[in-house]
């Protein structure tokens, strides 16, 4: 290339790699002294809940507060609690982070968190690094056993209970972690429970509800069978004068009608206003076709004497 074509090449090379707008060397090393764009604590905490740890290790070096709260009212820490990040938990946990701060909205610590999503290698984590078994949300005073028995996280559960869980803890209601996992129709965790030792008639503080009632109100008939075959009285009556089979009636529940039906349900029991369950059945605000089943079901099983009541 002679020298002549120098200054035409330069000039073809800076056509087609030209500097951005802006950036010319010298104001480029100028900006690149200036200061870096810290998180806000919506994105801090959406980081952390989202596993990038390089994200959320800039920020803590730079000086964010591990326990800053987003304008739900959550911490970094709960939302890697929900989403099992491990790795991001420890991170924030050696930051400072607190295993026992509540989200502002419940109270829900990361702990019960974990335990309500099923985290059980969290729960783990958590428990080894000072959180409170026993620590309450404000909503329903659930522990992380009774938010574990809520959804039917089994493993969480035992995992708990081998911990030192009480499995009669109960919650601001009265209700045990039993009822709470036949009202979700949680199979397996109720035969946990029961295998651990849970009372199997325990009843709740307002209606003196127990397991059998609130699995039968619910129509969890698969629950209700192993309740049965666990030794629940059908016959047991709440503070309204109700059994299992009136509260089924009542939400027109025809499967778990059939089943209590076929235990021996006593269909001419009364409830302390006077209503059998086929006259609960028919005063049901429930306008489905299960509701014509349960009439018709409840009306086959009744005498001939009782069948107009």
């Amino acid at each position: 290339m002679s020298i002549k074509l120098l200054p035409a090449f330069l000039a073809a090379v800076l056509l087609l790699f030209p500097f951005p707008a802006g950036t010319r060397p010298a104001r480029a090393a100028a900006e690149s002294k200036a200061p870096v764009k810290t998180l806000d604590a919506n994105g801090f905490v959406k980081a952390a809940k989202k596993g990038e740890m390089g994200v959320v290790t800039t920020a803590l070096k730079d000086g964010q507060d591990p326990n800053v709260k987003d304008t739900g009212g959550s911490t970094a820490l709960i939302e890697a609690a929900k989403e099992g990040r491990l790795e991001m938990a420890a991170l924030l946990l050696a930051h400072g982070a607190k295993p026992n701060e509540g989200d502002a909205k419940f109270g829900g610590t990361p702990l019960i968190w974990a335990a309500l999503a099923g985290r059980t290698e969290m729960v783990k984590m958590l428990l080894d690094k000072g959180a409170d078994l026993e620590s309450r949300e404000r909503l329903n005073g659930l522990t992380a056993l009774l938010a574990a028995a809520v959804k039917g996280n089994t493993e969480t559960v035992r995992f708990l209970l081998d911990k030192g869980a009480s499995v009669q803890t109960r919650d601001s209601e009265g209700r045990t972690a039993l009822m709470w996992a036949a009202n979700g129709g949680r199979t397996e965790t109720v035969k946990l429970l029961l295998d651990r030792g849970a009372t199997l008639e325990a009843t709740e503080e307002d209606k003196g509800m127990n397991a059998l009632m609130t699995a039968a109100m619910m129509g969890r008939t698969e629950t209700v069978q192993l309740l049965l075959d666990r030794g629940a009285d059908p016959g047991k009556k709440d503070r309204e004068g109700k059994t299992a089979l009136m509260w089924a009636a009542v939400y027109a529940r025809p499967g778990t009608v059939e089943l209590l039906l076929k235990k021996g349900a006593a269909t001419k029991a009364e409830d302390n206003k006077g209503n059998t369950a086929l006259a609960l059945a028919k005063s049901s605000p429930v306008k489905t076709e299960a509701k014509k089943k349960v009439v018709k079901m409840l009306s086959k099983a009744m005498t001939p004497e009782t069948a107009s009541n």
